[in-house]
């Protein structure tokens, strides 16, 4: 009596624990800091107390994600140069701690649905905030409107709030009640990343929507090219300035202005600073400079070639990069080293390709998981997302799509 008391008590603080950490992926970081240390912990403990219990997935998640998470660390404390380094990494990779206790709590179909709602109505939130945000700023393309997170954190929560609602809309037997929710949030999200002002968000969105549209939904193709060159042309009429506004913004996303030469800067920087490393320092290059310390790494790097070296790595006579180098891969193979690095988007990678050949592809989970995976990867390329808190977002797309993979397909 007393053991199935507590079994109930620990059941529900984890689903409550779950709910708080999902509304907070696209609207409160404090909230993913607390609930994603939480969950952590509670879900580590439940394993520990019933190893026995446990499905091979769920082994084999908590084995290989605790491993690499500790490696990482090891690596961190032992090769790096400040105890910042190490505290950096445990921080803004703890994501993988999540993974193995999301495919605990989500192997019913009525959580994963309870998950799903929870993420989808604080993105409703967030995306009505960002268009609040852009109606104050009287829809200005430059003031970055993007509700309760950076633009970077809640472009990614966007793109998966896209993916979870045309998974859902693509469910069969969904109530009329939730068909109006996803429509809605679907159409909100869109909007939000419209008017976010961020060209690496537009690119992933748009990546996302052509090829949902080439892969899924080929008769769509005309009859939506039809209504978005109707809807610009409406619009042009309606707002010309706004228009010429976003048309331009747009259009410097192949312009090298100023930013646009800032972030080619940084990728050739990041670039020849591994090559550097792998012919300097070899230890570096497979562990990495650290997450606090690229910077000095990078600055006295740069510092230290000759002038004439030096200046293709300078962007209007200033230095761009180290502690950021605007690209996620780049920035995780320069910081945590290619070992590291390799393992960490190799499983990305692996988990993808699986989801397209595993007998379960026609599955809409894992149809859909994938068309937030294209998102992703387009803005991967922009901003520095893979270790940082906006991963645990992605974290609940990795599970759901273990979660669908291991399934028996359907007849």
């Amino acid at each position: 009596m007393q053991n199935t008391l507590i079994r109930r008590t620990f059941t529900a603080v984890s689903i409550f624990t779950l709910v708080m950490l999902l509304l907070s992926l696209p609207t409160s970081k404090a909230g993913m800091n607390i609930f994603s240390a939480l969950l952590a912990l509670g879900g580590f403990t439940y394993a520990l107390f019933n190893i026995k219990s446990l499905s091979l997935l769920e082994k084999y998640s908590f084995i290989f994600c605790l491993s690499l998470y500790a490696f990482g660390g090891l690596i961190s404390f032992t090769m790096h140069a400040s105890e910042l380094d190490f505290a950096y990494y445990m921080q803004k990779n703890s994501f993988w701690l999540l993974i193995p206790v999301f495919v605990v709590l989500l192997k019913t179909e009525y959580m994963r649905r309870i998950a799903i709602v929870s993420f989808v109505i604080a993105a409703i939130i967030a995306g009505i905030e960002s268009l609040y945000d852009a109606y104050l700023a009287n829809f200005d393309v430059y003031a970055r409107s993007t509700g309760f997170l950076g633009h970077s954190r809640h472009a990614n929560s966007m793109l998966l709030c896209i993916a979870l609602s045309l998974l859902m809309l693509n469910t069969q037997n969904l109530k009329p009640v939730f068909k109006g929710l996803f429509w809605l949030s679907l159409s909100i999200a869109i909007l939000s990343l419209l008017v976010s002002g961020s060209r690496g968000a537009w690119l992933g969105g748009g990546a996302m929507l052509c090829y949902t549209t080439i892969r899924f939904h080929k008769t769509l193709i005309k009859p939506g090219a039809l209504f978005v060159i109707l809807l610009g042309v409406v619009a042009s009429f309606t707002f010309p300035e706004k228009v010429d506004k976003y048309l331009d913004r747009a259009k410097s996303i192949v312009q090298l202005e100023l930013s646009g030469m800032a972030r080619l800067t940084m990728w050739r920087g990041g670039v020849e600073f591994l090559g550097y490393k792998l012919d300097q320092a070899p230890s570096e290059f497979l562990f990495g400079t650290g997450m606090y310390s690229t910077k000095d790494e990078y600055l006295r790097y740069v510092d230290a070639l000759p002038i004439e070296k030096r200046e293709h790595l300078l962007t209007d006579g200033s230095v761009f990069g180290g502690s950021d180098f605007h690209h996620s891969i780049l920035d995780v193979f320069v910081k945590s080293g290619v070992l590291y690095s390799s393992v960490f988007f190799g499983m990305w990678a692996w988990i993808i390709f699986k989801a397209i050949r595993t007998p379960n592809s026609n599955n809409v989970t894992c149809q859909y998981m994938v068309v937030y995976f294209v998102g992703l990867f387009v803005i991967y390329q922009f901003y520095t997302i893979a270790q940082d808190y906006a991963t645990y977002a992605t974290a609940f797309a990795v599970s759901l799509l273990l979660l669908e993979m291991k399934r028996e397909p359907s007849v």
